[in-house]
């Protein structure tokens, strides 16, 4: 799933595109199983998962630039990762992947994260708890959130948002992907 997600966020992310197009949706390869070489047909794989994150939270926006810093779960590990669109892409940074999408009308702001592993499922990191920053002015109404990783399937949680509503706090253990889009307050 990692190799894949990868793909998908280079394409996104650091190659300046608009979409990301994936021919083959139904293959015993790809995002839904169609019962060939052991697959299951009509089940959704963890590509397809991955896939929906950027699918539910990215559609309709515009990208913007997101900027990952801090310390891992470890509390001595640097993160330092200039995830902006396209200039200062870190294309090769293991520790996280974050790309930021806002509507066109200022309303939204979503972001989608991962903390990728090696094709093995090892060598992932634990960021621990991270804090999303919103831009200047963007208060915070509401937020959402979805988790995809080994036991959560698109699996919707709860947002710790703080109580000036310019941030808000999640979990990033490592193999997971996170999006989570915030609503801003009238």
């Amino acid at each position: 799933m990692w190799l894949f997600l990868n793909d998908v966020d280079l394409s996104i992310r650091a190659n300046d595109e608009s979409a990301f197009i994936w021919w083959y949706i139904k293959r015993f390869y790809s995002v839904i199983g169609d019962g060939q070489y052991g697959t299951v047909e009509g089940a959704v794989y963890p590509r397809g998962y991955a896939l929906s994150h950027y699918a539910k939270y990215g559609k309709e926006t515009w990208r913007i630039g997101a900027n990952v810093t801090g310390f891992l779960a470890d509390g001595k590990t640097v993160v330092g990762a200039a995830n902006c669109n396209p200039a200062g892409v870190n294309r090769t940074s293991t520790h996280a992947r974050a790309t930021g999408f806002a509507s066109a009308d200022g309303k939204t702001i979503s972001v989608v994260m991962y903390t990728p592993t090696d094709t093995s499922g090892k060598g992932g990191v634990d960021l621990g708890t991270v804090k999303i920053q919103m831009p200047q002015g963007f208060v915070i109404g509401g937020a959402d959130a979805m988790r995809s990783n080994a036991s959560a399937k698109a699996k919707k949680e709860t947002v710790m948002v703080s109580q000036d509503r310019n941030s808000a706090l999640v979990m990033m253990p490592p193999s997971t992907i996170l999006s989570v889009r915030f609503t801003r307050a009238d």
